[in-house]
This record gives structure tokens, sequence and C-alpha cells, in this order.
């Protein structure tokens, strides 16, 4: 089955739906993490890595006695046998979201990977999922969670992106999947048989590259 030339060539977004619709989906992982990240009161970033070593960290051990003091400075990792600060943070100019990065063990991420490893390490705090450390912080800091979105948030959220030929990695293909799935009503076969295809060929073409 042939598929019509106007969709074929360098396709980098998939289009939104014609219709408008108020179909409620459930939030991705992803979007509740944004809700905590990118959470404001006046002006201000609430939720963040400087803010929550320092609240909760800190006074947790006197080995943590010394927090941070803004972007840039180093703290003692909570994550290794820390002599000396080692634990540094900086704000990623794209997001303003902040990410510590420990120069001796290596570990890495955003306030959300620091909740949940020092939930784990530290205070023996076993929840079930991922997502259920992403709502423990987020009551911590009183932010109330939107668990559902509409399908235009959805598009408006997530891009498929079928140009990244290069780099190809399993979020870009949990999105790409997640949003076919989420307009299979609205294509025709033919096009909804080209969207599989190219998603199998990225799939394909960078595991080929790892080898």
């Amino acid at each position: 089955m042939e598929v019509q030339s106007s969709w074929r060539g360098s396709l980098r977004m998939i289009p939104t739906s014609r219709q408008k619709t108020t179909k409620q989906v459930g939030v991705t992982v992803k979007g509740l993490e944004d809700q905590i990240l990118k959470h404001e009161r006046n002006g201000e970033r609430v939720v963040t890595v400087i803010d929550y070593y320092n609240r909760y960290i800190a006074p947790f051990s006197p080995n943590y006695s010394q927090g941070y003091r803004g972007i840039g400075s180093k703290v003692v990792c909570p994550f290794h046998e820390d002599l000396a600060p080692s634990m540094g943070v900086l704000e990623d100019s794209n997001n303003k979201v902040q990410i510590f990065h420990c120069f001796g063990c290596g570990a890495k991420g955003t306030v959300i990977t620091l909740h949940e490893r020092f939930c784990k390490e530290h205070k023996g705090m076993e929840l079930k999922s991922h997502v259920d450390y992403v709502k423990s912080l987020a009551n911590m800091y009183g932010v109330e969670l939107k668990e559902v979105q509409t399908y235009e948030e959805v598009h408006k959220e997530v891009g498929t992106d079928f140009g990244a030929t290069v780099g190809y990695n399993l979020r870009m293909h949990q999105r790409n999947v997640s949003k076919v799935r989420m307009m299979r009503d609205t294509m025709t076969v033919d096009k909804l048989k080209y969207y599989w295809d190219e998603i199998s060929k990225r799939v394909v073409v960078n595991n080929t590259k790892k080898k």
C-alpha cells in the first residue's frame, strides 16, 4: 500500500488532530515531574536541589550541616563517604531546572532523584514506585499535582521527533509510541502504518550502531 508522498521526506513532528477534543488522559511520568520541577511561587522555582538539601538533608546529620550557598557551590555528598564537599549544583540554561552532580561517586540528577535516593538510602523509605516518590516530594512542598491532561495538553507537552536518527533513545521511543497510540483514531490506515514504520526504522538503526 503506497503512502502519500506528502508525508514522506523530512518529517519532524506528528501533526496534531484536526478535531478539538476534551478527552482526558492520564498524565505522563515526565508530566508529573515537570509539575514539580517547574512549580513557581512569586516567580521563583520552589522545589530545587539547593532548597531540598538545605531544608531536609543538612539537618539530618552534622556531616551535611554545610548546605549549598548557591549555584556553583558544593556540599558533602550523602551517597558515599565524602571527605570533602564534592557534590555541586548547576542550573540548566534551557529549562532553569537545577541539577546536582557528585564529582566523587558520580551521583547526579534533579531534586526528584535526590529525594528518592535520600529516602531509600538514609530514611529507609521504600515506596512502591518512582511515581510514589514524585508524589511524596510534591506533598512535602504543597504542590498539588494534576494527574490528568486534555488531549491538547499532551500534544503540547510531547513533541514527537522522527528526525532524531542519531542518539535515538528510550525516552524518545516511548514518546513516539505514546503519541501515535493517542492519535490513531484520527489517522488513515496508510498514515498509521507510515508512522509505525518510521519508529521501527529508528530502533533498528540505533540498535545496529551499538553493535
